[in-house]
């Protein structure tokens, strides 16, 4: 085997006594003016476009030229001396090289280096080589510029690179020059590994991956900060609706409030000629019989009695105090009414604050009224007693018992029946219950009312009891 130049090329062909075989044409180059085979057994060839390298073992060749630098471009002739040195010259010049170092070079795996790393178009300033590893943050636009440092013949230097899970294992991008770029936007979050590698003009590639791993942070939405502002602007708008929702509730519950309390003065305003009707009745009474001292007396309680409830009946609820003040006042005008044919006591709990306790106004004059008139009111035998006790229940409850020892309640209807006479109609009962009604609406507290019948053992009614049961207002 051996190779030989002419002026179109340099032929490689099997020589065997006086045949040549497989001739094929291994360089093409346009003029050689002349070459030498080195110890090594490679071919160095002067051509119009430089010095040239060839293995014909490997086929591999290079040109050195003004574009690698090379400054020998221009010579003519070389010689080979016998320490193994080549001579290149030509009239004016001489120039000496040491192939094997020159092969050494050729041979030697090219480096990558990272020359600059920019996000968002700005420069990071790192030293990649001891730490690399960078840190994106989300939608930035990422740029890495890298170089294979191989300068004997840079323009055909080749440079592979890929990211992993964008691209495949088996999928690398190429630059061909000694500089690279690779450009990515948006991407998305999480690890990755950049990896470059290059490979010389003459096959020879780097001697491992050059790797730089890339975390890509998560849109600040999605960060541990994010999802805190989510939740928190997701609480503040629940807060918010809550918080609307609520104030119109009490807008709507403070109407309701101001419709409910009209209505209460409307419903005090119809109690107070009722109780002035049934006042008027009782002093008609006594002015009929001619007793002109207890008339006399009873206009002075009557007019003290109309300055209090004048007083009390533009206030929804008053003390426990005054409303029982008001009560002694009415109940001694219905006993100069019905001749003292009864008597009343009121008692209240020692536990119970008469100031502190607020009750509605005018609140348990029917229901005296109805035992009155309905109970002691028919009893023949006997003194009637009518007995009003205040008392603590518990600490959101207190009740009022009014009981009496009257005929009962069948027994007052039976006695109507009997002498034809129309059940009375209580104005002041019907009223009342409106109240409790209204009184009720929106409280989760309530006013309660129970009517117990009293008997003795032989089932024979002895009385009434009415017991009030009352929140704390």
């Amino acid at each position: 085997m051996c190779g030989f130049p002419n002026f179109s090329g340099f032929f490689k062909a099997k020589i065997a006594g006086d045949s040549i075989s497989d001739f094929e044409q291994k360089l093409d180059l346009q003029y050689i003016s002349d070459f030498q085979s080195d110890k090594n057994g490679h071919f160095w060839l002067v051509s119009d476009g430089g010095l040239v390298f060839f293995n014909p073992k490997t086929s591999h060749s290079r040109i050195f030229s003004a574009a690698s630098g090379f400054e020998g471009h221009n010579f003519s002739y070389l010689t080979q001396t016998k320490s193994g040195e080549i001579w290149l010259t030509n009239s004016n010049n001489i120039m000496v090289f040491d192939p094997e170092n020159a092969v050494k070079k050729i041979e030697t795996k090219p480096k990558i280096q990272f020359t600059s790393v920019k996000i968002a178009d700005s420069v990071v300033v790192k030293d990649y080589e001891i730490d690399p590893f960078l840190t994106v943050p989300s939608g930035k636009k990422l740029e890495l510029n890298f170089v294979a440092l191989d300068f004997a013949d840079a323009p055909n230097n080749r440079i592979f690179f890929r990211m992993d899970k964008l691209d495949a294992d088996s999928v690398w991008s190429e630059r061909k020059n000694t500089e690279g770029i690779a450009t990515y936007f948006q991407l998305p979050a999480g690890t990755y590994t950049f990896q470059v590698r290059a490979e010389n003009s003459d096959g020879v590639s780097s001697e491992k991956y050059k790797t730089l791993t890339i975390k890509v942070l998560s849109p600040w939405f999605f960060s541990w900060f994010g999802i805190f502002f989510w939740i928190t602007l997701l609480a503040s708008v629940i807060w918010g609706i809550v918080k609307v929702r609520e104030s119109r509730l009490r807008a709507k519950a403070a109407f309701e409030r101001k419709i409910l309390t009209t209505e209460l003065a409307a419903l005090r305003a119809q109690m107070n000629p009722h109780f002035l009707f049934n006042t008027m009745n009782s002093i008609n009474a006594v002015v009929l019989r001619k007793e002109s001292d207890n008339a006399s007396r009873f206009l002075t309680d009557f007019a003290h009695l109309m300055r209090q409830i004048l007083d009390s009946s533009s206030q929804e609820f008053i003390a426990l105090e005054k409303e029982v003040e008001i009560l002694r006042g009415y109940l001694k005008m219905e006993q100069l009414r019905f001749d003292n044919r009864f008597t009343f006591e009121i008692n209240i709990d020692d536990g119970l604050d008469v100031w502190d306790t607020q009750v509605p106004s005018l609140f348990f004059q029917p229901f005296i009224e109805n035992a009155i008139l309905h109970g002691l009111n028919h009893k023949i035998d006997g003194l009637g007693v009518l007995k009003i006790d205040f008392s603590i229940e518990n600490a959101h409850y207190f009740t009022c018992t009014i009981a009496d020892n009257g005929v009962g309640r069948k027994r007052s209807a039976e006695i109507n029946a009997e002498r034809r006479e129309k059940s009375h109609d209580s104005k002041g009962m019907n009223i009342t219950n409106n109240r409790v009604e209204i009184l009720n609406a929106n409280r989760v507290e309530k006013i309660n009312i129970a009517v117990v019948d009293l008997k003795n053992t032989e089932g024979v009614g002895i009385g009434t009891s009415v017991v009030i049961r009352l929140p704390f207002f």
